[in-house]
């Protein structure tokens, strides 16, 4: 789904703003125990050269992050961008007023969120698992092409939604579908070389042992036609 990792900083642009890897050094960051943001934090500081940078964690639930970049009692919240910037922002900064550091332009090439499902079940029932990848894509192209729409009917299932905040909770999510890779490859589809390094990231920011090969990790069987994955308006 994600092309590109969506994990980044968000801290105030007019306090201990964290523009780049050498501004982390000694911040507080908060984040949940165990979260993404916590244990790819390696990957990132090995991408700029700098695995001696020492971050202080400051372990909060997600609903309270935001309060403790406002006090001051955190120098940045850590996750993803379409909850960290939307997250501040409910909070009464303008996005001007924030300072956002993306693992991504840091150069952390990483693919990010994705389906997944146990190899003996798409063994036993792989239409199942292409319908449920088709019907996925789908809808990812609507949205893309009409994302005021798709506002619209989840506006209509739930009463209780703020459209105007998910319209652009949702923008910031597409930036990282909609990429030059996505344009020039189409949605879901992957290469072996990419993939092969986010396997390489994962396990040594985990400290797993063994090494899946891509092809165990994705299988391009279950994708629709290129034809159905084109990103909308991309020309492909």
């Amino acid at each position: 789904l994600f092309d590109e990792t969506p994990l980044c900083l968000v801290s105030l642009a007019s306090r201990n703003a964290i523009r780049s890897a050498a501004d982390l050094d000694n911040k507080r960051v908060a984040a949940p125990a165990g979260a993404a943001i916590v244990n790819t934090m390696p990957i990132l500081l090995k991408a700029v050269g700098r695995p001696e940078t020492k971050v202080n964690w400051v372990t909060a639930a997600p609903d309270v992050m935001g309060n403790l970049l406002m006090r001051g009692d955190a120098d940045a919240i850590g996750g993803f961008t379409n909850s960290m910037i939307m997250a501040v922002k409910a909070l009464g900064v303008r996005r001007e007023d924030m300072a956002v550091f993306k693992y991504a332009d840091a150069g952390v090439d990483l693919y990010g969120l994705s389906l997944m499902v146990p190899r003996r079940f798409a063994q036993a029932n792989p239409r199942t698992v292409a319908a449920m990848v088709r019907a996925f894509n789908r809808g990812l192209v609507d949205v893309i092409a009409d994302p005021a729409t798709a506002i619209r009917i989840m506006a209509d299932r739930d009463p209780l939604m703020n459209a105007s905040v998910e319209a652009e909770r949702l923008q910031i999510a597409l930036a990282q579908v909609v990429t030059r890779d996505t344009r020039a490859n189409g949605l879901g589809a992957v290469t072996r070389e990419r993939l092969g390094r986010t396997i390489d990231n994962v396990i040594e920011s985990e400290g797993l042992k063994g090494r899946p090969q891509p092809d165990v990790v994705f299988d391009p069987a279950f994708l629709p036609a290129a034809s159905e994955r084109r990103v909308p308006g991309a020309g492909n």
